[in-house]
C-alpha cells in the first residue's frame, strides 16, 4: 500500500508540472491552473481568495489532489496537457430505511417437540435491499400449537402446525415460517442407519443417498465422509475422533481426496451432503446467569471485568455477576454444556450444494494448528482444518443455520464461512480458542452473512505451540464482502501482543473488494490486551461503525488506521480506555471526510482520552477530522488530546465538545506536527471561534478557548 502510495503522489507531482505561464497561477508556491467558470483558489484557515498579495495561511490552499481528479479533465495534446473541467458530481442520494421486505429465518425443515425452546430471527431489507435492524411484532397464528415471545422465542404446546410471524412497526411490512411441533423426535425408521456405543476402525462413510444417525457413544479413528447423503445429530448423540496426527495433516483442498487427505482426520460434507444436527435448545450466553434452558451441573464460564484482567473463568450459579460500571452491561456468562458433541482433534469441512443444519451442538477441540505448517512469524493454524468451516459453497449454503454451538477448545480457526453465502449465525459462543472465532480468508468475499449474538470467551495460541512469539490473533475479524451483519455480540478476554490481540478488527483488503458490515447495534469489547475495537487499513470506504462499547481493554477501546481512509464512528462508551486514530485524512466513497461523533471516552493514567498518532502517509489537503458532540474525561495528569510527533500535519476540527487550549498536547513542535491546524467551534453555530496550530515550530493560537 505504501509503494501504491508514493507512486500516486508522483503522479500527482506529475500533473501539477509547470506549464504555460499565460493558462496557470501559482499559489502559495503551488501551481493551479487558471480555467474559466472555476472558482478561485481559496486558503484553508481564512477562506479569503488568494492572490500573490495575499500571504497564505498555514494549512495551504483548500484544493486537494483528490478534488483536482474530480474538477479537471486531461485534455489532448493539442492543448499541451493542460486542464479542462469536468461535470459536476450527483449528490448521493438518500435512501429510504424502512423495511419494505421481512423474513423469519429458523433451520431448515422447522420443527419443536411439545415444552421445547427454539429462537427465529428477523432479516429486514430496505428498498436498496440493504439489510437493516428492525423493531417487530411477533405472532403465532395457532396459540394453541405453540407461542412466541416478542424476543422471537418460541415454545411447543401441542401438535400441529402454526405460523410465526413478525411484522415490522415501521411500515408494516411482515413475513412468517411454518413451525411443526411433534410429540418425540423422529423415529429411528426415518434414518436409514442408527449408529450408537461403536468403534470404527478407519474411515465412516455414509453410502449416497442414505441418512444417517450418530446415537451415543460413537468413536472413529478415522474420517467421517459425507458425500451426497446426510448425517444427523439428536439429542445424546456423542462422536469423536481418534488418532489425529497434526504432522501428517496436509491442508488446503476443495473436498475430501483419499490419496491427499487421508490423514486429515475429520468430518467432510461435500457434493450434495448435508449435516443435520438438531439437538436440545439451550441459551448460550446471557448476563443474568439464569435461563430456563440452564440447569444447575452445566458447564459456565464468565467473562473479567477487572482492570488488567484477562482470563476467563469457571462460575456457578448464585456466584455474583460483576459490572465494572452501571453504564456497560455485566459480565457475560456462558453456558456450554450440550446433549450432543463433536470431540477432535479433528476438523469439520464443508464444501455442498446443500444448505446446513448445525445446532445446540458442543464442538470441542476441533481446528488444527501446529507451528510446522509455516515459518517462525505467520499463523500456525492449517489451512483449511477449521472447527466449522464453510468452504467455498457459493450459493449452495445459502439457508445454513448455526445455532447455540458451543465451541469450546478449538485448536485453530472457528466458524469460518469461506465464500460460502446466505449462512445466518444466532447466538454461538466460543471459549478459549487458539486462533479467531470467527474468521475468514482476506481478500475473499462472502456476501448476506447474519451474526447474531456472538460470544467469544478467551483467545490464546499456547507459547509452545506458536514457536516464536506472543499469541497475535483478534477474537473477531470482519473480512471482505457485501450485505453482512454482526449485531450483539461481544469479545473478552483475548491475550497475547497488544497489537492485535484485541476484540473485533477490520483487516486490510487487498484488492478493491467490498467490505459492507452492518455494525451499529450491542457490540461489546473488554478485557482484551488489544484494542476493543480495531480497523487496520488503507481505503476509501465509510464503514459508518455506531454504538459500540468498550472497557479495561489494554491497548485502547478503538484504533484507528493504518494510513489513509476515510472512517466514520457514531456513538461509543469507552471506559478506561483511549481513542487513538493514527490515519491521515481521506475522502471516502460518500465524498465525505471521516468523523466521530457522540463518543464519551474516560481515559486511564496510561493514556489520553483521544490520541493522536503516526500519520505515515499524507492525506487529502485540505480535508479535516470531525470531532461532534465528544465528552473527554482524562485521568489525572493527561491531557484530552495528545498529539504525538507524526510524520504529517494532522488537521481536525471540534464541534460542541467543550475544548479548550489547554487539552490540547503536542509531543513536538517540530518534524511532521508542523503546520498541523485544530478549529474549535463549541457552539455548534458553524463558526470555529478558536484556532490553534504549528507554525515555524511555534505553538500559536488565537480566539478565547
Amino acid at each position: 500500500m505504501i509503494t501504491r502510495s508514493l507512486g500516486l503522489l508522483a503522479l500527482l507531482w506529475l500533473l501539477a508540472a509547470p506549464v504555460s505561464a499565460q493558462t496557470t497561477q501559482v499559489v502559495c508556491g503551488i501551481r493551479y491552473p487558471v480555467v474559466p467558470g472555476l472558482p478561485p483558489v481559496q486558503d484553508t484557515i481564512s477562506k479569503r481568495t488568494i492572490t500573490d498579495s495575499i500571504p497564505c495561511m498555514r494549512g495551504g490552499p483548500a484544493i486537494s489532489n483528490r478534488l483536482r481528479d474530480r474538477l479537471f479533465l486531461r485534455s489532448d495534446s493539442s492543448d499541451r496537457g493542460l486542464l479542462k473541467p469536468k461535470p459536476p458530481i450527483p449528490p448521493v442520494p438518500v435512501l429510504d430505511t424502512t423495511p419494505v421486505s421481512v423474513s423469519v429465518t429458523h433451520g431448515s425443515g422447522w420443527q419443536v417437540l411439545i415444552g421445547q425452546l427454539d429462537s427465529a430471527q428477523v432479516i429486514a431489507k430496505d428498498t436498496s435491499g440493504t439489510n437493516r435492524n428492525a423493531a417487530v411484532v411477533w405472532s403465532s397464528s395457532v396459540p394453541g400449537v405453540a407461542t412466541v415471545t416478542q424476543r422471537g422465542v418460541v415454545r411447543g404446546v401441542s401438535v400441529g402446525r402454526t405460523n410465526i410471524t413478525a411484522t415490522a412497526t415501521m411500515g408494516g411490512a411482515s413475513g412468517f415460517s411454518a413451525l411443526d411441533v411433534r410429540a418425540s423426535d423422529p423415529p429411528p425408521s426415518e434414518w436409514d442407519r442408527v449408529i450408537r456405543d461403536t468403534l470404527v476402525n478407519g474411515n465412516l462413510r455414509v453410502p449416497a443417498g442414505q441418512r444417517w444417525l450418530i446415537g451415543r457413544n460413537v468413536r472413529v479413528a478415522g474420517n467421517v465422509l459425507v458425500q451426497d447423503a446426510v448425517l444427523g445429530m439428536r439429542p445424546g448423540s456423542q462422536l469423536k475422533f481418534l488418532g489425529a496426527d497434526t504432522a501428517r495433516y496436509v491442508g488446503r483442498g476443495q473436498q475430501y481426496d483419499a490419496a491427499t487427505f487421508d490423514p486429515d482426520i475429520g468430518l467432510w460434507v461435500w457434493g450434495s451432503g448435508q449435516l443435520d444436527i438438531g439437538c436440545t435448545p439451550k441459551t448460550s450466553w446471557n448476563r443474568s446467569g439464569s435461563d430456563p434452558t440452564w440447569l444447575p451441573g452445566d458447564e459456565y464460564w464468565i467473562a473479567p471485568t477487572d482492570a488488567d484482567d484477562t482470563r476467563a473463568r469457571r462460575w456457578s450459579p448464585g456466584q455474583p455477576i460483576p459490572q465494572m460500571d452501571p453504564r456497560v452491561p455485566r459480565a457475560e456468562v456462558v453456558n456450554v454444556t450440550r446433549d450432543c458433541s463433536i470431540t477432535g482433534p479433528g476438523h469439520i469441512h464443508i464444501h455442498s450444494t446443500k444448505s446446513q443444519r448445525v445446532e445446540y451442538v458442543r464442538l470441542d477441540s476441533l481446528g488444527i494448528s501446529a507451528a510446522h505448517f509455516y515459518p517462525a512469524g505467520e499463523d500456525p493454524a492449517l489451512n483449511g482444518r477449521y472447527a466449522l468451516h464453510f468452504h467455498q459453497s457459493g450459493e449452495g449454503s445459502r439457508g445454513s443455520v448455526v445455532r447455540g454451538v458451543a465451541m469450546t477448545n478449538s485448536r485453530g480457526k472457528g466458524f469460518v464461512p469461506h465464500e460460502s453465502h446466505g449462512i445466518t449465525f444466532i447466538d454461538n459462543v466460543a471459549v478459549n480458542s487458539w486462533s479467531s472465532a470467527f474468521w475468514w480468508d482476506e481478500n475473499t468475499q462472502t456476501n448476506d452473512i447474519l451474526v447474531d449474538r456472538l460470544g467469544v470467551l478467551g483467545v490464546e495460541l499456547p507459547w509452545e505451540v506458536l514457536g516464536f512469539d506472543r499469541s497475535a490473533k483478534p477474537g473477531v475479524v470482519l473480512p471482505e464482502g457485501s450485505n453482512m451483519e454482526m449485531r450483539d455480540s461481544w469479545v473478552a478476554g483475548v491475550r497475547g501482543w497488544e497489537g492485535y490481540a484485541g476484540g473485533f478488527a477490520w483487516s486490510q483488503p487487498l484488492d478493491r473488494v467490498p467490505r459492507e458490515w452492518t455494525f451499529v447495534q450491542g457490540n461489546v469489547a473488554h478485557n482484551n490486551d488489544g484494542f476493543g475495537f480495531s480497523f487496520w487499513s488503507n481505503e476509501n470506504d465509510a464503514h459508518n461503525t455506531q454504538n459500540v462499547v468498550a472497557y479495561r481493554n489494554r491497548t485502547d477501546g478503538v484504533g484507528a488506521g493504518a494510513y489513509l481512509n476515510g472512517l466514520q464512528w457514531t456513538g461509543g462508551l469507552l471506559l478506561e480506555n483511549g481513542l487513538t486514530h493514527n490515519q491521515s485524512n481521506n475522502i471516502n466513497h460518500l465524498g465525505q471526510g471521516p468523523f466521530y461523533k457522540k463518543f464519551r471516552i474516560e481515559g486511564t493514567t496510561r493514556y489520553a482520552p483521544f490520541n493522536v498518532g503516526h500519520r505515515n502517509v499524507a492525506g487529502d489537503a485540505g480535508v479535516y477530522l470531525l470531532l461532534e458532540d465528544m465528552d473527554l474525561i482524562p485521568a489525572a495528569g493527561k491531557p484530552k488530546v495528545l498529539i504525538s510527533n507524526g510524520a504529517n500535519p494532522w488537521f481536525a476540527r471540534w464541534v460542541r465538545s467543550n475544548m479548550r487550549f489547554a487539552d490540547f498536547v503536542f509531543e513536538a513542535l517540530a518534524g511532521g506536527n508542523e503546520g498541523s491546524n485544530i478549529e474549535i467551534d463549541n457552539d455548534g453555530n458553524g463558526v470555529f471561534e478558536c484556532r490553534l496550530w504549528v507554525e515555524n515550530g511555534v505553538r500559536r493560537q488565537q480566539g478565547p478557548c
